[in-house]
């Protein structure tokens, strides 16, 4: 989940200890790899603080990691293998002089574009990248979640002695995250917000003859069944006009 500017946020300060299940991580790892052949040639998209990044990278000779914050990106520094290159830019809009076997965008960041025509955006960027028969592999929220947090999600707990207040709710075709964290007298408010995508929408903007689907859920089962996460392999057929 990338900042919006260069001045770090609370929130990205303690993303580490928020998103501290390293067990996830291992799980969805594990698509990620069953999907990026050793060796090959990786970018990755808002990859945070390179928490994916160091499961990832290893297993490969050249790996781009990318994130629109640089504050995120600075924390990566610190964990990440030696052959990684860090790169700031924006999954939406950015050009590279190098086309990649995968791209992979982890942790539900592509529900970070807001609506359809962004994650359009994604794509076109992603297929300028990508050499033919390479893989765009990502994981995106369930749809089912807007209606589990239609009655707010509220959390209160304490992270590196701050103490905070988190609210999960949807809205829409959104969901919503807002952060209080307990600083002064006054609350420092951090909300983000994730757009929605239904099965119907990716399979519009990820769509034959230039692009070809495997979708599973976090248990394996294929298709878009039921769960938490689809997990999609995009496999890029190629001639596609940018």
């Amino acid at each position: 989940m990338g900042g919006l500017s260069e001045v770090e946020s609370i929130f990205e300060s303690v993303y580490d200890l928020w998103m501290d299940d390293a067990q996830a991580y291992l799980d969805w790892a594990d698509f990620y790899h069953r999907h990026v052949d050793d060796g090959r040639s990786v970018l990755e998209l808002a990859c945070g603080t390179g928490n994916m990044t160091q499961l990832i990278a290893p297993s490969t000779k050249h790996y781009v990691a990318s994130d629109l914050s640089q504050a995120m990106l600075k924390q990566a520094q610190q964990k990440v293998p030696q052959h990684v290159e860090l790169q700031q830019l924006d999954m939406r809009d950015f050009k590279l002089d190098a086309s990649f076997d995968a791209i992979i965008c982890a942790a539900d960041s592509i529900n970070f574009n807001q609506d359809l025509p962004q994650l359009r955006q994604t794509m076109h960027c992603v297929a300028q990248h990508l050499k033919e028969g390479g893989f765009f592999v990502f994981d995106v929220h369930h749809p089912e979640r807007l209606n589990m947090f239609k009655q707010a999600y509220i959390e209160v707990g304490q992270l590196n002695d701050l103490d905070y207040q988190y609210m999960l709710t949807s809205h829409g075709m959104m969901l919503l995250h807002e952060f209080h964290w307990y600083t002064g007298v006054y609350p420092q408010v951090e909300s983000y917000q994730q757009r929605i995508f239904s099965e119907v929408e990716l399979k519009a903007v990820f769509k034959p003859p230039h692009w070809e689907l495997y979708v599973e859920n976090e248990n394996r089962e294929p298709g878009f069944s039921f769960g938490e996460k689809w997990l999609i392999c995009a496999k890029y057929k190629g001639g596609l006009t940018i």
